[in-house]
Parts: C-alpha cells; sequence; structure tokens
C-alpha cells in the first residue's frame, strides 16, 4: 500500500521541525488502524524505492502486494476499507465514479410507459376487451417504475463508486436497497412474462396446444412463486443480506447468491424460449411470400432479444459475486437486469399495438388485421390465399329475416364497429343472440375485399 508515503512525509516534517503539514499527516496516520501500520511498516523495509522518494513507492507494485497481502490477512474488512481510502488519497487516486447509466434508465421507463399506453389506446381503438394479460404489463410497468426509483437511491448511496470511498454508514443500506432490487426484478419479470402467456390464451383460444399453454403457464407462476419466497428470505435471519458484508461472525445462514441467480437466470431463458417459439409454427404455416414471412417472424420474435440479455446477465454474475469493489462490479448486473426487464414490458406489448401501424409504411401488416386466431392463421386447409383471404366481419344487419332459405345474407364492412349480429338458425329466422359481428370471420375473395360492404352468406360465416 501507499501509506509509506505518509510515513515519510510524516518524518520528514518532523525532522525540520514540524512544518505546516506535520500536524495534518500526524492526523492522517492516526487514522489508520494500527494493523495496517504494522504491515505497511513491514513492507517498506522490503521495498527497493528509496526512503524519500514518495512517487516510487506509490507506484511499486511488489511493495503494494505485499502490504495489501498482509493488511487483508491481519485487518478486518472495515479497516481494510479505511486503509485503502487513506492511502490511496495520500497517492492521489481519485475515486472512480460511474452515473453514466442513469439517463438510460430513465429512457427505458418512459419507453416501456409508452408501449403499455399505447397497448390500452389500441385496445379502445379495436372495441377489444381489456383483459387480464393488459392488467400484467400494467403491473410489470408499476415495478418496473418502482425498481428504477431504487436505482436512483443506490447512486445516491454510492452506486458507481469505488466501495472503499463510500461512508461505510450507507453499506448497509445499499445492500437493503440491493435486496429490494432484487425481488422487484423476480416479480416484474414474472408479470411481463405471464403477460404474454395470457395474451397467447387470447389469440389461440382455439387452436391446438391448449394443455400446453396452461401447463406452461402454471409451470411459470408455481416456479416464480417459489423463487421469490427464496428472493425474501435469501438468510436466516433476513438482516444478515445486507450485514454480513463486514465479514464479521453473525448466527445465522445464507444462501449462495451466486448459484441462485445462475438457477432463476436458466430457468428464465428455458421458460423464454419456449414461450417465444410457441406461435412460430403459425407464422410459419401462414401463405405468404418470403419477405412477408421474414417480416412476420420478425415482428412475433422480438422477444429474442430477451435471450440476448438473459445470457449476458449470465456472465456478469461471476464478476459480481467475486468482486472486491461491489459498488462498482453491481452496475453491469443492475443495467443488463433493468434492460432485460424494458425488453420484457416492450415484447408483451408489441403485438398488441399492431392495430396502431399502419399498413401504408409496413405493407405486411395488412395480413394480420385481425385480433382472433382464425383471422391469424386460417387459410389452410382452404383456397389459396392468392384469390381469397379470412376478412373479420365488424358490421352487419340483417337481409330477408323471414327467409325460409339456408342462405340468408348479411352485409359485412371490413372496419366498422362492432355490433350485436343477430343469431339466425338453420332456416334463416331471426333469433335474438349476445354475440357480436366481431366474433365472426368470413373466407372473402380479393373482388370482395375491394367492395365497401360485402354481402355475405349466413351460412358461409365461421366462428374465430
Amino acid at each position: 500500500m501507499d501509506l509509506s508515503a505518509i510515513l515519510l512525509s510524516s518524518r520528514q516534517a518532523a525532522a525540520a521541525g514540524g512544518g505546516g503539514g506535520g500536524p495534518s499527516l500526524s492526523d492522517l496516520i492516526n487514522a489508520l488502524p494500527k494493523c495496517a501500520l504494522d504491515c505497511i511498516i513491514q513492507a517498506m523495509g522490503n521495498s527497493t524505492c528509496p526512503l524519500v522518494d514518495n512517487a516510487c513507492r506509490c507506484s511499486d507494485a511488489a511493495y503494494q502486494a505485499q502490504a495489501s497481502q498482509c493488511i487483508i490477512g491481519a485487518c478486518t474488512i472495515r479497516e481494510s476499507l479505511t486503509t485503502r481510502n487513506l492511502t490511496s488519497a495520500a497517492c492521489g487516486i481519485e475515486p472512480h465514479v460511474n452515473h453514466s447509466a442513469k439517463p438510460a434508465y430513465i429512457t427505458m421507463v418512459i419507453l416501456s410507459g409508452i408501449f403499455v399506453a399505447l397497448r390500452f389506446v389500441a385496445r379502445g381503438k379495436r372495441t377489444v376487451k381489456v383483459w387480464w394479460d393488459d392488467f400484467c404489463t400494467l403491473t410489470s410497468l408499476s415495478g418496473l417504475i418502482a425498481i428504477t426509483v431504487v436505482i436512483m437511491k443506490l447512486y445516491d448511496l454510492g452506486m458507481g463508486r469505488d466501495f472503499w470511498t463510500i461512508a461505510q454508514s450507507n453499506i448497509d443500506g445499499i445492500f437493503q436497497l440491493w435486496y429490494a432490487a432484487l425481488f422487484l426484478y423476480g416479480f416484474t419479470r414474472t408479470m411481463s412474462r405471464i403477460s404474454i402467456l395470457l395474451f397467447y390464451f387470447r389469440i389461440f383460444e382455439r387452436t391446438p396446444g391448449h394443455r400446453f399453454r396452461v401447463a406452461l403457464l402454471v409451470f411459470d407462476v408455481i416456479s416464480c412463486s417459489a423463487l421469490l419466497v427464496l428472493t425474501l428470505f435469501p438468510c436466516i435471519p433476513v438482516s444478515l443480506f445486507w450485514t454480513r458484508w463486514d465479514g464479521r461472525s453473525r448466527a445465522g445462514k445464507c444462501i449462495d447468491f451466486k448459484k441462485e441467480v445462475l438457477g432463476i437466470g436458466i430457468k428464465d431463458l428455458f421458460v423464454d424460449v419456449v414461450i417465444i417459439s410457441l406461435p412460430l409454427p403459425y407464422i410459419a404455416g401462414l401463405s405468404l411470400d418470403r419477405k412477408k414471412k421474414v417480416l412476420s417472424f420478425v415482428l412475433f420474435s422480438v422477444g429474442l432479444s430477451l435471450i440476448g440479455t438473459g445470457i449476458a446477465k449470465l456472465t456478469v454474475v461471476d464478476k459480481f459475486v467475486n468482486s472486491k469493489n461491489p459498488t462498482v462490479d453491481m452496475l453491469d448486473l443492475a443495467l443488463i437486469s433493468v434492460l432485460e426487464l424494458n425488453l420484457g414490458i416492450i415484447c408483451a406489448c408489441l403485438p398488441s399495438i399492431k392495430p396502431l401501424i399502419s399498413s401504408r409504411y409496413f405493407p405486411f401488416i395488412k395480413n394480420f388485421s385481425s385480433s382472433k386466431v382464425g383471422s391469424y392463421f386460417a387459410g389452410s386447409a382452404g383456397a389459396s390465399s392468392t384469390n381469397t383471404q379470412k376478412i373479420h366481419v365488424t358490421y352487419s344487419t340483417t337481409v330477408a329475416s323471414q327467409s325460409t332459405t339456408d342462405e340468408g345474407l348479411l352485409i359485412a364492412q371490413q372496419y366498422a364497429n362492432g355490433v350485436p349480429l343477430a343469431d339466425m338458425n338453420s332456416k334463416g329466422q331471426v333469433q335474438n343472440s349476445r354475440e357480436y359481428a366481431s366474433d365472426w370471420s368470413y373466407t372473402a375473395s380479393q373482388q370482395d375485399i375491394g367492395n365497401e360492404a360485402i354481402q355475405v352468406p349466413r351460412t358461409a360465416l365461421t366462428r374465430c
């Protein structure tokens, strides 16, 4: 360590009769723990630097290594931090301070908020019922806002600064906030994933694989609930999580943080891959040209970015767990984790806000005009999509309501607001019904699609 600079300067000041800098140097030496002073004096005797060459001693790697090794063995963690802070200042070493990511956190919260707002706007525009998937996304956004507030407070207490330069009275508070951030991360990530799964229940209502989707949802809810409990009780007593940093002996036990984070990360990666892969077989079955199919895969597979951030997060866990400067090394883990949460919310919202994206700028989107899977992925067993297209009946009136034929006609307009659809029996007789036009679809020819109003045979309608 560089305390030799202080000792030598103190001796020189004393030999010169105690100049103006003497008392300050003496105070600095008195602030150092005795265990550190003993180690530094011992290391000075083995140094090759001249006794009066302070600059040499501050840059002497062998001297620094010997003193550091001695101090680690002889002093407590608190004493070691005090020593490093004082000796670094004596050699003119400025503390590392990194707050450059603050704007990124604010930007991510704003971006997620915009996507969630657009999701609800799209629901109103398409008169689609707000459901549990929407509420889960909103809850996930609330969690992201909360964890961002926690991170800003962490910066205030010392995150981003060298660990030994932080007031030791703040360190317990830093790890308390880190504990809260870990829980908020798990909760927010869980809610965004559940939102995506519930959205699949909405659009894949009448497709094969329903039991698998239910099983996946149940597995994710149970596993995430268990992991959240584990996050809430990482130590017994819980307070040991934020007090054990100083290495003092305390009664209690903590789980291995590295194994916990790696286990959660691997589980999340597995579930993410399964969730992202669910719609791909349906998209692959669409009768689109290659360019449009690629764009469709991109639209439904933006969630692949979650896998990349999940893998990146696992790579920095080891660095943080084994860090001797945790308040600096936690920056990467915090930023990647919040980026993952942000991407999770955006991925949950992207399919829902599609109605707000104009096909004028994204022509391929017109192939996905329905909010139901029947109009998303229909037609594989019907006529070729080169001359027909499944449309959604959103407005209807009855024609020849008392007809005795099986071909009672309806008038369908593709983009009008949904209104009650009279339920006609097989004889074309009108009966009261709670069903709406938006519950039905019709395979129309390209010629029909070009018309403002389409005459649709009742028997040609299919449930979406």
